[in-house]
């Protein structure tokens, strides 16, 4: 027997991990691991298995039970991938692959594999990630080679991942638990009568609503009501038999079990929502909105009380019209192009949470190569898959080949009187993508109309707001362009004096001056190329963004979107004056306000300070303030991952492990 194998598994045993033993194909030795998913294994139980069973390894069961989550990098695409997450992995495995091991959150978090679970596989190539549920093996050997441990076995924290992959994996916030959802439920209703009651709901606001929008709403509800999937599938094909054979427009056209059912998978992606209460079983339907309450009144009041989810964090919520302004040549066009792909993906933009969901996008300015070679960038740079056109993203193009037929329809509508057509090009599409988020690049192009013109202004406000209260999970983002500048009158600063700014946009009777978001970028250090993007939320609060334009291979002709500035480059420099700039270096990387205020730094200076370096992603949790988190783990991904030594002896870490205790 391995002597100093024995000795590593004992060592682990008393730190809390729970172990199984393993052959040389890595699957257990014993007859049945499960009941060690919950409860380690005693001492005793192990030196049995390795008197009578002498097997050659052993795993970690891992999740809740060890207190840990292992990330496993396998094969080439895997290492590359542990490079971008940057990383240090704390065993080599027996086929040259490596383990990073990471603090267990605390709620149930899912085994996955990247060959099963597609998404993994596009977004991270070759990571498997072992939690609740699974093993991975830590020591001795396979048949393909030994497990070398390269550093001792005290798991990393959770904020050293990327908070996309963080989010994707389920570490970064609790799942909403169904049988909470189910508790919930109101007694004197069974799941299958509450299924009933919601599909009659949903076929009266079949005319109004539309089928496929209606039948995403049903889906919602049916998920939000605690139904499984495969319950919520056998309402959904109900729904289907049961809707007209006519679409909104009197049009003869099949609503297919296959739309029913994609709707479904969507809905139950995203977490659930508060559900409705049956004693409003007889009351009128709203349309495509929730039910949530069992007192109107009640309802009202706190329904108004709820913020709608928010696409992109700090910036824009759903049913929202937003407006985007900037001067000529400052990347308005790439940026948005930068937003659309990390919206369909799912993923982080600038340090900002993104709701995943479809786009729809209408250019009216842009060349089509120019566009697309954006959006390739982008997606190359992310490592994900460019947008699936139409399945993902509507694209109308002004300036691609007439033939095309997006191109084409939009010609049509341009070339019509009025503003009919238009409206109904966009209304077909939100139909389509009834959770999309639009972009019109310019507006004025699409809907060209006489700014001081009162009555045209809200004519078009009005169609507009009209078409998200119908599509209540879209939102709505509108380009402009700034005036013509004053040559003898200096721009107000956009980073300190956005209501200023946003006033170079258009009169008073502007549709800017009425959307939910006003949103500028402007340069704010031109020489280093940093700009800043602010503005003005309705009855919120916006925290402005310094970002600067990422090139592929230091190509400037590759733009590949945009990314927050360092913190010690040009970001400090554009925000903060000389004084306030020798301030922050005396402060350090971890401190609260009432331990530095008025004793290394004046506590008018630190909170100006405080507001102004919130702008590049300031990390305050609890009154606390800590180093720039976002910004360091871009740094980290940037610098290449020196590859860890393997020790010849486990001594190091095993010597330690008594001095550290349980790794909970």
């Amino acid at each position: 027997m391995d002597t100093r194998l024995q000795s590593d598994v004992m060592k682990l045993t008393e730190i809390g991990w729970s172990l199984i033993p393993c052959g040389l194909n890595k699957k257990p030795v014993v007859r049945s691991w499960k009941p060690y998913q919950t409860n380690a294994p005693t001492i005793e139980q192990i030196q049995e298995w390795l008197d009578t069973l002498e097997p050659p390894s052993w795993a970690a069961v891992t999740g809740m039970v060890s207190g840990v989550v292992v990330l496993d990098f396998d094969g080439t695409k895997g290492q590359q991938t542990l490079k971008r997450v940057g990383l240090n992995p704390h065993v080599r495995s027996g086929s040259g692959g490596h383990h990073a091991y990471m603090n267990h959150p605390g709620w149930r978090v899912p085994t996955l594999n990247s060959k099963t679970k597609r998404e993994l596989g596009i977004r991270r190539p070759g990571l498997n990630i072992r939690a609740d549920g699974g093993y991975a093996v830590c020591l001795g050997r396979n048949k393909r080679g030994p497990y070398l441990w390269l550093r001792d076995p005290v798991p990393d924290p959770l904020n050293m991942l990327p908070l996309d992959l963080k989010t994707f994996l389920g570490l970064a916030h609790p799942p909403v638990l169904l049988a909470a959802q189910a508790c919930q439920r109101v007694a004197s209703e069974n799941s299958e009568g509450a299924a009933s009651i919601l599909i009659e709901r949903a076929l009266k606001q079949v005319p109004t609503g539309g089928r496929n929008n209606t039948g995403f709403w049903l889906a919602c509800q049916l998920r939000d009501n605690g139904h499984s999937e495969g319950e919520a599938e056998m309402a959904m094909l109900e729904y289907v038999k049961r809707v007209p054979g006519v679409d909104q427009h009197g049009q003869a056209e099949r609503y297919t079990a296959e739309e029913a059912l994609a709707s479904l998978k969507q809905a139950f992606r995203r977490e659930p929502r508060e559900p409705w209460k049956t004693t409003l079983a007889t009351d009128a339907p709203r349309k495509l909105d929730r039910i949530t309450n069992s007192s109107p009144a009640v309802d009202f009041f706190e329904r108004l009380t709820v913020p709608r989810e928010e696409i992109i964090e700090g910036i824009l919520r759903e049913k929202q019209l937003a407006a985007l302004a900037g001067p000529f040549g400052v990347g308005k066009s790439p940026a948005i192009a930068d937003i659309i792909t990390h919206r369909v993906r799912g993923m982080p933009w600038c340090g900002r949470n993104v709701r995943p969901g479809p786009v729809i996008i209408v250019d009216l300015e842009n060349e089509r190569g120019a566009w697309s070679r954006n959006v390739r960038n982008i997606a190359h740079r992310l490592g994900v898959c460019c947008p699936k056109v139409p399945d993902e993203m509507e694209v109308y193009l002004l300036n691609d080949d007439p033939c095309e037929p997006p191109t084409r329809r939009l010609l049509d509508a341009l070339s019509s009187k009025g503003f009919e057509l238009r409206l109904k090009l966009l209304e077909d599409a939100m139909g389509r993508k009834s959770d999309a988020l639009v972009v019109i690049d310019p507006v004025d192009v699409l809907f060209p109309i006489k700014k001081n013109d009162g009555r045209q202004v809200l004519a078009l406000f009005r169609k507009l707001k009209q078409l998200l209260t119908q599509y209540s999970r879209a939102a709505i983002v509108l380009t402009f362009n700034l005036r013509k500048q004053d040559r003898r009158a200096r721009r107000a600063n956009l980073l300190s004096a956005p209501r200023d700014w946003l006033e170079e946009i258009a009169g008073s009777l502007d549709l800017c001056n009425r959307s939910d978001v006003r949103i500028g970028m402007d340069f704010e250090d031109e020489a280093e190329g940093v700009r800043v993007i602010n503005g003005i939320r309705r009855n919120e609060e916006m925290r402005p963004l310094l970002v600067q334009p990422v090139t592929l291979n230091n190509n400037q002709e590759s733009l590949a979107g945009f990314e927050l500035v360092t913190v010690d480059g040009a970001g400090l420099r554009s925000v903060l004056t000389s004084r306030q700039l020798a301030y922050w270096r005396k402060l350090p990387c971890v401190w609260r306000f009432d331990e530095v205020a008025d004793r290394l730094v004046p506590r008018a200076s630190l909170s100006r300070i405080i507001h102004r370096v919130g702008s590049l992603g300031l990390d305050e949790k609890d009154g606390e303030y800590r180093e720039f988190s976002v910004v360091m783990r871009m740094r980290r991904e940037s610098e290449p991952v020196a590859p860890a030594q393997p020790s010849n002896t486990s001594r190091g870490w095993l010597g330690r492990l008594s001095r550290r205790g349980r790794l909970r």
